[in-house]
């Protein structure tokens, strides 16, 4: 029997280490390929949207956050929320240690805890709900997501698939 058979295989594989600058960088770059196929409209808003600069985006956002600003300045879909502007980042209250990072259709927001990098959705003004450990991790689940093709574009937003 072939070692992956036996389960040998899956022992000796490392849990998913500390996601660095490189790894949001990626993300983009494959969430970026894949919009060409599957939401030309939002490339070309996200395209249209340019970098922010690293002054103003290490000045508003955690460290590995401030990564995706500096390759886009907002515009990115992720699921229902849409990636906001660091203007609009700038304008917007959240509890305190929180910044605000997008906005659904509803107008409900996701955030970043400023001190542990975890994403929340903001519930009746409180915390609310935490949906990923880190920006990075939110960021490389919906790009798994999209590039194993289970989200598909529609009506502005993404619609998972069986």
């Amino acid at each position: 029997m072939g070692d992956f058979a036996a389960g040998k295989m899956l022992k000796d594989v490392a849990p998913r280490g500390e996601i660095i600058e490189d790894d949001i960088k990626q993300c983009f770059t494959d969430i970026e390929s894949a919009l060409a196929a599957k939401a030309p409209d939002l490339l070309k808003a996200l395209q249209d949207k340019g970098p922010a600069s690293k002054d103003d985006a290490c000045g508003l956002l955690p460290a590995l956050a401030a990564v995706a600003w500096q390759m886009r300045d907002g515009g990115l879909v992720i699921h229902d929320h849409r990636l906001l502007s660091l203007k609009e980042i700038a304008t917007i209250a959240v509890p305190e240690g929180f910044v605000a990072i997008g906005k659904d259709a509803d107008d409900g927001l996701i955030m970043l805890d400023k001190s542990s990098g975890g994403v929340y959705e903001l519930a009746d003004g409180s915390q609310g709900r935490q949906v990923a450990e880190s920006f990075g991790l939110f960021l490389e689940q919906f790009r798994d997501k999209l590039l194993s093709g289970k989200l598909e574009w529609a009506n502005g937003t993404w619609a998972a698939l069986s």
